[in-house]
């Protein structure tokens, strides 16, 4: 009902005739009954007032949605059905968005799965391709004896994002509060291009329920009402597009097909809703999340870690996180009702590193002969449409190695293929190491700065001061805040451990130790860990947003929930004796013996977790060692040496081949890190001065020489590739010993390893480094890319934070963030709010200054002084801040790496792959290489580009429309009695004929 009024608007919003002008002319009285004056002044205020009636029906139809939601404009794209004069029929609508921002926030399809087999919404930038015309008989048609693409969808070169899907019956979507497909303005789409496909010839008699039939008398249409609001969204809602080309093979009850990319953007991506797609042959489609970059690997038949009978195989399922029988209605299925994870949920997210892999199951058991991939409903099909939000837009398509095995098939976005034609290689020596002051403090409200003005970061501010030696230190995914493990008002000093690494403090640290610091207002927002904690030591976030932690004093791995604080699991030895100790024995220092718990540690310094849970533990002040555990914490492996026979005693061991067993010894695994792209495992051997990359069982396969500029501190990896800067990082520290030739002023360095892609191959590697000369007794680092966190305006790089473990009460830095970029301006380059933030949004939990002055019983002033603050300008500062090209001597264990590049780059034999390089038809569009049909010469059509409507105005177009109806009505009231019958009656009924008998011309809504 609903519809079908909306539709009679339209009509009399364009001049047609409606029911309610003809009822108010029918219900007239009669003449006899009425003064002659009378007579001839009642019809039209009438006709006038109820036609204002329907424009303000109108108005309040565009200034309220179904779900009561304030100020939604419908917009309706829709074919007749009758265009469909032969099987397998695409046609083409398209709608001009409004001029100004708008976003999408409700899909409503009208149509049958009997018409319709489906309907795709596409967004383009500019205007729609003056190539697309309907097709009879398919996407590809026979003429000229051969199948021809129908071209882009938009005009030129543009993109042609595919925004939404209709299939089977689905029902409306609705998409979360604030967040929707942005159209309209600068920025977004300018027009919406709608691709029906219906099954067969439109037959009269055929049921066409839910269509958008406007009475019986009428032509019955499909199509999609898409709901606008105006405005920008909070969020961007954007869609991740999968399709594959293969070959089914005949009489096979299981065959599947398998596509997987690499997520590499800096942006981390919430799914709210997928959608699947096959023909008649598919069974499932689901999507899988690799575990640390492994999983989806070949097979082999020898296993290279058992060959060197130190290690166990690393073989993780795949996560499944979504599946769905491609013969239900094709509807885009929820995963989240929204932005926050609740417990029990569905909901993911996607990280940079993350690689994703759809598989699509086929049926070919009824088939005598191969089914190839193709878009004909006797053809195949293998798609899967992921709905992501985001802080920008990411429009992505995947069409990876159709054998689904591990490799750098990576997504192609939208904006990637020109980025990668104008953007020229980083270079370090244009690239410098810029500090970034904290946000300003009010020196009269004691509040961060609301306002985020141009000289935010000028005035002389400080991290929180209730922060003590900060030990480890890990960024959100969103770059919005940081997590810091730090020692409140504790110091480790030499006689903080005795000879047997026991320390020698009785009681735990009372102060919080584990923050959450918002880095737009530079304020701890979250804060827990009182009382838990000795010696604080190594901080990490799990992929599900975990916080995990190393306790050098209590000897324990801890994981808490970053939700509340609470604690979820210890693993190890922990020394508070308020605890029951429920957890294994401490391991004794160099215990390698078959009954020693290897479960146990001894001062574990840091820790990596997977995505399934699966994490490995750098136990490195006692027993130089690695140990991995299993998504249940169960020990599964360790390797490296301890303190006793396997240690190395020679320095000269350091440029040993990295085929001796004595490479693998560490001597201080002082922090390891994941590198979810490649699989691989870093391990800074702090006092050997290298970084070691292994395969995630073990096996070692590269040694990093960093013995020139320091002892190696800390490790940190960025997956993200969208600024050429992805790769690993390490902080370097000389402590004054002579036997470092570097030449910094400060002892300490941050070099990087940049791997152009994630290749990381020696021929691709480069190294760069960077004297930090603010830092005095540096102790961790981490990385996360510039496209995130506020900072995409400062240009190109990544943002750094460096921690410290100085004494706090003699004013020394803990924390110090730093841009890694080609420029910096402290004056004007600000961290940029997220759209919508609000600063009570996130106030800070207490006065720092007075709490620690408080907590310390000392006066906050003296105590707490402001640590020296380098504040970069807009011109170039010293050479000594940019960064230089670094050659390092790599040693590799050539057989090992070999196998593990070749794991990854090998495709399974595959019945379907029999014939090279086939098509990847899909329902949507993408970029590059991922357009549905490939362009097409121009034809020269003599039928018209037509509209359904041209809907998108903005509410208040409406109520000025209603007022000057009311005018004309009134002028009409005041005029008619000296014009007569002749009058402004038959000028009104004229132009209304007039008028219908022009939309009669214009009703056609195939794109031809």
């Amino acid at each position: 009902g609903a519809s079908r009024a909306r539709a009679v608007e339209v009509r009399v919003l364009r001049g047609q005739a409606s029911p309610w002008s003809r009822m108010g002319r029918a219900h007239a009285p009669p003449a006899a009954m009425r003064p002659r004056r009378a007579s001839r002044r009642s019809p039209w205020p009438s006709i006038a007032f109820a036609f204002a009636a329907i424009v303000a029906s109108r108005a309040s139809a565009a200034s309220a949605d179904d779900d009561g939601s304030p100020r939604s404009i419908p917009v309706v794209l829709a074919t007749r059905d009758a265009v469909a004069t032969r099987a397998d029929t695409y046609t083409y609508t398209s709608v001009l968005m409004p001029d100004d921002d708008h976003y999408i926030h409700r899909f409503e399809p009208r149509a049958s799965s009997l018409v319709v087999h489906h309907m795709l919404l596409f967004g383009c930038k500019g205007a729609a391709s003056k190539t697309l015309r309907t097709r009879e008989g398919g996407m590809f048609s026979d003429n000229d004896g051969g199948g021809q693409p129908r071209g882009a969808v938009c005009a030129g070169s543009d993109p042609e994002p595919f925004i939404f899907g209709w299939g089977k019956d689905a029902p409306d979507l609705h998409l979360p509060d604030g967040i929707g497909f942005r159209v309209g303005g600068d920025f977004g789409f300018k027009t919406l291009v709608l691709e029906t496909h219906y099954l067969e010839k439109f037959a009269p008699n055929l049921s066409t329920n839910g269509t958008l039939a406007h009475d019986a008398n009428e032509d019955p249409m499909s199509g999609v009402t898409v709901h606008l609001r105006p405005g920008v969204p909070r969020r961007f809602m954007s869609v991740l597009a999968y399709a594959q080309g293969f070959v089914l093979p005949p009489n096979e009850r299981r065959t599947e097909v398998k596509t997987v990319c690499a997520y590499t953007d800096s942006a981390p991506l919430a799914a709210y809703a997928f959608r699947v797609h096959t023909h008649a042959l598919g069974v499932e489609v689901f999507l899988e999340k690799a575990v640390a970059g492994s999983g989806f690997e070949n097979k082999r038949t020898t296993d290279t870690s058992r060959e060197k009978g130190f290690t166990k195989p690393f073989h993780p399922e795949p996560i499944k996180l979504a599946s769905r029988d491609p013969q239900l209605p094709q509807l885009f299925e929820v995963v989240a009702s929204g932005e926050t994870e609740k417990p029990g949920s569905t909901s993911f997210d996607i990280a940079p590193g993350d690689a994703l892999r759809v598989t699509c199951v086929f049926d070919t058991s009824n088939r005598t002969s191969a089914t190839r991939a193709g878009w004909g409903h006797g053809d195949e099909m293998c798609n899967l449409y992921l709905m992501v939000h985001a802080e920008e837009p990411r429009y992505a398509s995947c069409t990876g190695s159709a054998s689904g095995g591990g490799g750098r098939s990576k997504f192609d976005f939208e904006s990637r293929a020109e980025k990668t034609k104008t953007t020229p290689e980083i270079l370090a020596s244009a690239t410098g190491a810029f500090v970034v002051p904290p946000p300003k403090l009010d020196a009269l409200s004691g509040r961060r700065d609301r306002a985020f003005g141009s000289d935010l970061n000028v005035t002389d501010s400080s991290w929180p001061l209730s922060v003590g030696q900060v030990s480890g230190v890990a960024f959100e995914p969103d770059g919005r805040h940081v997590w810091v493990f730090h020692r409140g008002s504790r110091v480790w000093r030499g006689g903080s451990f005795d000879e047997n690494f026991s320390i020698t403090e009785t009681k735990p640290i009372a102060e919080h130790t584990i923050a959450r610091i918002c880095l737009t207002t530079g304020r701890i927002v979250k804060q827990f860990g009182a009382n838990e904690h000795y010696m604080p030591h190594g901080l990490a976030l799990a992929p599900n947003g975990d916080v995990w932690v190393t306790d050098v004093g209590a000897h324990v791995v801890i994981r808490y929930d970053a939700r509340d604080g609470s604690r979820l699991a210890t693993f190890g030895s922990e020394k508070n004796l308020l605890r029951k100790r429920l957890a294994p024995t401490r391991r004794v220092i160099g215990d390698f013996s078959p009954d020693a718990d290897p479960s146990g540690f001894c001062a574990p310094t840091d820790v990596a977790v997977a995505q399934d849970g699966s994490f490995w533990v750098s136990d490195g002040y006692c027993n130089d060692r690695v140990a991995r555990f299993d998504a249940n914490g169960a020990f599964v492996d360790e390797w490296g040496a301890g303190r006793g026979a396997k240690r190395v005693a020679s320095e000269s061991a350091v440029n040993a081949d990295a085929n001796d067993a004595s490479k693998r010894g560490f001597d201080v695994p002082h922090s390891i890190a994941l590198d979810f792209r490649r699989a691989r495992l870093l391990v800074a051997d702090r006092e050997r001065a290298r970084v070691t990359e292994h395969a995630l069982d073990g096996t070692m396969l590269e040694s990093h020489d960093f013995k020139e500029h320091g002892y190696v501190y800390h490790v940190a990896t960025l997956s993200a590739e969208d600024d050429g800067m992805s790769g690993f990082y390490a902080l370097t520290w000389s402590r004054g010993d002579s036997k470092f030739s570097s030449g910094s002023s400060s002892g300490v360095r941050l070099l990087a390893a940049w791997d152009d892609g994630g290749a990381g191959s020696k021929k691709t590697r480069r190294y760069a480094r960077w004297d930090l000369p603010f830092a005095k007794i540096p102790h961790a680092i981490d990385v996360v890319g510039g496209g995130v966190g506020g900072t995409r305006a400062w240009g190109r790089g990544v943002s750094l934070f460096v921690t410290e473990t100085g004494d706090r009460d003699a004013g020394d830095a803990s924390l110090h963030r730093v841009w890694l970029g080609e420029r910096f301006d402290a004056r004007s380059d600000t961290v940029a709010p997220a759209r919508g933030w609000t600063y009570e949004a996130e106030p800070a939990l207490y006065d720092e200054a007075a709490e620690a002055a408080e907590a310390s019983n000392v006066d906050a002033k003296t105590s707490f002084a402001d640590p020296p603050l380098v504040v970069a300008a807009a011109e170039r500062p010293s050479e000594e801040n940019f960064g230089r090209e670094e050659r390092l001597a790599v040693a590799t264990d050539g057989d090992a790496s070999k196998r593990a590049f070749d794991d990854e780059d090998e495709d399974e034999d595959y019945a379907f792959d029999a014939e090279a390089r086939i098509a990847a038809p899909q329902h949507g569009g993408g970029f590059g290489g991922f357009r549905p049909g490939g362009a097409v010469e121009a034809r020269d059509s003599r039928e018209s580009n037509l509209r359904l409507m041209r809907e998108g105005r903005a509410s208040r177009l409406y109520a000025l429309w209603g007022a000057g109806t009311l005018f004309v009505a009134a002028l009409a009231f005041a005029t008619y009695p000296r014009r007569g019958k002749a009058g402004w009656g038959r000028v009104l009924e004229g132009r209304r004929d007039s008028r219908a008998r022009e939309e009669s011309r214009r009703v056609g809504v195939e794109m031809t």
